[in-house]
């Protein structure tokens, strides 16, 4: 509010693209759509949610264009671009655990899914980056409100992210079972196609096997650049 109060008492009148989060929807086991009443299961989707409602008034009372992206599960990395290495993401931290042969955490493998491990919708980086442009050049011909979620519309559990991991990369990988996290949906899975309707975007990027090769290359370039 302070940022945006600075803005408008500057005579700013622009565009405004705020990263949200998935985590502001609940967890419903289906996928999730823009039209969907919000209901978020943890701090983090509630303070997001709570930034979404203050950009909405701004744009009530000072005219400014806004664009909220949900963003599901942002992974890869594009180049010597990506992940910090001691990151809590789930491909982070699987690729920790093939290079060091740790064992990977299987946080609930008893979730109401179909393999009972949590099922989540993965996007490619440079997807988000492209999308983020592509945002600009529609805020710049449309002016209004706008919340869009940034995901593919394709679930992938944990165990088959795994085995994925596993063929992509041709490492051995570990896993043990833990207990569940507080806060963890058992499915969160974008329904994407609005934001592709309404602007024409495409994913590009986000096919499974690039993602897991993107972030497996990176980790073992940045990991030897810095010693780990």
């Amino acid at each position: 509010i302070q940022f945006l109060n600075n803005l408008i008492e500057r005579g700013w009148r622009g565009k405004f693209i705020f990263s949200s989060s998935a985590a502001v929807y609940p967890d419903s086991g289906k996928m999730s759509s823009e039209a969907d009443n919000p209901g978020p299961c943890n701090p983090y989707g509630t303070t997001k949610l709570m930034n979404e409602h203050t950009l909405r008034d701004f744009f009530a009372a000072y005219d400014i264009s806004v664009m909220c992206f949900r963003y599901f599960n942002v992974a890869g990395a594009w180049g010597d671009v990506g992940d910090h290495l001691n990151a809590e993401h789930v491909i982070q931290k699987m690729c920790r655990a093939a290079k060091y042969e740790y064992p990977f955490h299987l946080f609930n493998d008893k979730a109401n899914t179909p393999d009972g491990t949590c099922v989540r919708d993965y996007l490619h980086v440079r997807d988000v980056c492209d999308a983020h442009i592509h945002a600009i050049d529609y805020l710049n011909d449309n002016k209004g409100f706008f919340t869009y979620n940034l995901g593919t519309s394709r679930g992938t559990s944990i165990k088959q992210l795994i085995a994925s991991f596993i063929t992509t990369t041709g490492q051995n990988l570990h896993f043990e079972s833990s207990p569940p996290r507080y806060g963890d949906p058992d499915y969160l899975v974008a329904d994407g196609h609005l934001f592709v309707s309404d602007t024409g975007y495409t994913y590009n990027h986000s096919d499974l096997n690039n993602i897991i090769s993107t972030a497996w290359e990176y980790y073992n370039i940045k990991g030897v650049n810095n010693g780990f």
